[in-house]
């Protein structure tokens, strides 16, 4: 017989066709690979073919792909087709791929595109910074969505000037769009802006003094603001228990984001381990492993199994390489599972109590937590206040920063430690160096007040209640570590209108931690932030010989200071109100061998009191995860309970 011709391009592609109607995908792929190895005008519905077997087949990338190549070779359906391969590399997590069509995409897009939207933040969230910045002329900065995006990115940036310019314009063109105001706000918190600090603390009295019927009538904007004040951001400004428990918008759409909750296992019998999970996203260089690692470390394993659920992202996951064998052997990475792939690992591990340790602060995995069939579930550490909308059934605490009359405005029921609430390194921790003033340009002689902690704690409040500590005490001078051109200049303007001279200010410089625990033992009375303490700065601060001045206040955040002072054993460092606060710092100020036995009972303190003693709060730890399950085999429901205090100890454990 003859040979036959080859079948032409057309010939391949109509049998793929064929086959594609027929539902034989391998089949017609392998015609439409012939198909485009040869010549004509066909490629691009070849492509088209393409890439419809492989959406089918759940390829999206080979999908994308042929998409793209179709759009090349038709051009009046190439913009359509870019937005397929754009969705599809959304879909399927690959800000990589998505940056190199990102622009022309968005250039066929209405003003304002959800898709737009979408490109932006996968590229804000990969760290794609040069594609994100591309595509901000198609976003539509009159969209709240658009706004809170891009404002995102300049906060994350630190470029101030744009985000405060971005926000303002769009503050003063809608004052009355609650969502425009609470970015606003927020941005002013962290950029020390005091005259709008002062406006919204204006703002939010009146609604402490009305009644939620009344917000409504009067004060609608206010009100709609606050509902969508994150509640972590509602601690910095906020000492009213009231105003922390209020509808949050943020907790209303977490409750609507969760799938349906699974049954609750049973917790395992009394002659087996426990098994601990701990959920959090801050496993690496961050305050709460500066706390807790040895903690961490100082678990029983002989009575426990441990997991760790680390959510941390892989970058910042580098610093574990140097962590404990044990510990490392106990990370399970869960960075690419969604809250019911989370979920369904703990179910997995057979976790008997589940420790989240973010609560509503970012990077947490409340849903999870929230949905999992983990017997027990407890917060702890990570946020100063009640974990609302999760269903958690306890909350680590003590009795300082939690007392009988905080039990009504927690969801959780509180399990309370007998020293304080907060773990703290004391094996790893690095040990103060010797420092002169002079490496550091602080005057010798003088006296030095001083501040290391977080600038959006830096409320009018506390602004007010430091300037009269410097009037009540005029030759001294404060030392305080505030980063950026504009935070500085915006709080040396503010202590100026209160009447503090540019000449009496400080300005520290953010160094490394084991050098800042150091340095801060050459001033001689820090003065405490409020309504929001410093919590690990306090602890911080006392662990390099520098004595903390604080003020009782109504809420969590707000006692951390007097919870960590009681546990070195300086309970007079705590002031009942303003009035002794400022009275205590003058005393100190001028009463020098007063302040001289004040530091050397800190000293001695410090190595047998139970602030920084790790072994002592483990062992109160591991007792609460012990009565937390008593009660759980016992059938009960779980309930306010206070763990035993051990014995104090004799004998200095450093």
């Amino acid at each position: 017989m003859p040979d036959l011709p080859p079948a032409s391009a057309a010939e391949h592609l109509a049998a793929a066709i064929t086959h594609y109607k027929a539902g034989a995908l391998a089949e017609a792929l392998a015609g439409l690979k012939a198909a485009l190895a040869l010549p004509g005008d066909h490629a691009g519905q070849a492509h088209m073919l393409c890439a419809n077997i492989h959406l089918k087949q759940e390829d999206r990338l080979a999908a994308a792909s042929h998409f793209l190549a179709a759009g090349r070779l038709i051009p009046q359906e190439a913009q359509k087709f870019s937005a397929f391969a754009a969705r599809l590399y959304l879909q399927s997590g690959r800000a990589d791929l998505l940056g190199a069509v990102a622009v022309e995409v968005a250039k066929s897009q209405p003003p304002g595109a959800d898709l737009v939207k979408d490109m932006a933040d996968a590229l804000l969230k990969a760290g794609h910074h040069g594609e994100l910045e591309a595509l901000f002329p198609f976003l539509d900065m009159g969209n709240n969505w658009h706004l809170q995006l891009v404002s995102g990115y300049y906060q994350t940036m630190r470029r101030h000037d744009a985000l405060r310019q971005l926000l303002l314009a769009r503050y003063e063109a809608t004052p009355d769009d609650s969502f425009v105001a609470m970015l606003y706000f927020t941005m002013a918190r962290s950029q020390l802006i005091f005259p709008a600090m002062r406006q919204w603390q204006d703002m939010a009295d009146l609604l402490q003094e009305q009644s939620q019927e009344k917000r409504a009538k009067e004060n609608a904007v206010a009100a709609e603001i606050l509902y969508r004040d994150p509640p972590l951001t509602r601690c910095y400004w906020s000492d009213d228990p009231a105003i922390l428990a209020s509808p949050s918008g943020a907790i209303d759409q977490l409750r609507k984001r969760l799938s349906a909750l699974r049954p609750r296992r049973k917790v395992r019998p009394a002659n087996e381990k426990l098994r601990i999970g701990y959920v959090s996203s801050d496993l690496y260089n961050h305050a709460t492993i500066y706390l807790l690692y040895d903690v961490f470390v100082a678990h029983d394993r002989s009575r426990f199994d441990i997991t760790f659920f680390c959510n941390t992202p892989a970058a910042a996951r580098q610093a574990q390489k140097g962590w404990d064998p044990v510990l490392q052997a106990e990370i399970l990475p869960v960075d690419h599972l969604d809250m019911d792939g989370l979920a369904d690992e703990i179910a997995r591990r057979g976790i008997d109590i589940l420790i989240d340790l973010k609560g509503h602060t970012s990077g947490s995995c409340g849903e999870a937590v929230a949905i999992c069939d983990a017997p027990v579930k407890a917060t702890w550490i990570g946020f100063p206040g009640s974990v609302r909308g999760l269903g958690l059934d306890y909350h680590i605490t003590d009795p300082i920063v939690t007392p009988d009359a905080a039990k009504p405005w927690f969801e959780e029921k509180l399990c309370r430690l007998p020293d304080s609430y907060q773990g703290n390194c004391s094996v790893t921790k690095p040990r103060p160096r010797a420092e002169s003033r002079a490496a550091h340009g602080l005057p010798e002689g003088a006296f030095i007040f001083a501040s290391f902690n977080s600038q959006q704690k830096i409320t009018p409040q506390t602004m007010q209640l430091w300037a009269k500590v410097l009037h009540a005490v005029p030759d001294s001078l404060f030392w305080i570590l505030c980063q950026g051109e504009v935070p500085q200049a915006n709080l040396l303007a503010e202590f100026g209108r209160l009447g503090i001279g540019r000449e009496r200010i400080l300005l520290a410089e953010p160094v490394r931690y084991a050098d800042h625990l150091s340095r801060v033992g050459l001033a001689d009375l820090a003065l405490d932030t409020f309504p929001y303490n410093g919590h690990t700065t306090t602890s911080d601060l006392l662990w390099g010989g520098l004595p903390v001045l604080t003020r009782q206040g109504e809420t969590f955040a707000a006692r951390v200071s007097q919870s960590l002072l009681s546990a070195i054993g300086l309970p007079e460092l705590v002031a009942a109100d303003e009035a002794g606060f400022v009275a205590e710092a003058r005393r100190l100020a001028h009463d020098r061998p007063a302040l001289a036995a004040l530091r050397a009972r800190l000293a001695e303190n410090r190595g047998i009191m139970p602030l920084y003693d790790t072994g002592r709060f483990t062992r109160h730890l591991e007792r609460a995860y012990e009565m937390m399950a008593d009660r759980a085999r016992a059938g009960l429901a779980p309930d306010h309970m206070d763990v035993p205090a051990l014995a104090p100890r004799r004998e200095p454990f450093l």
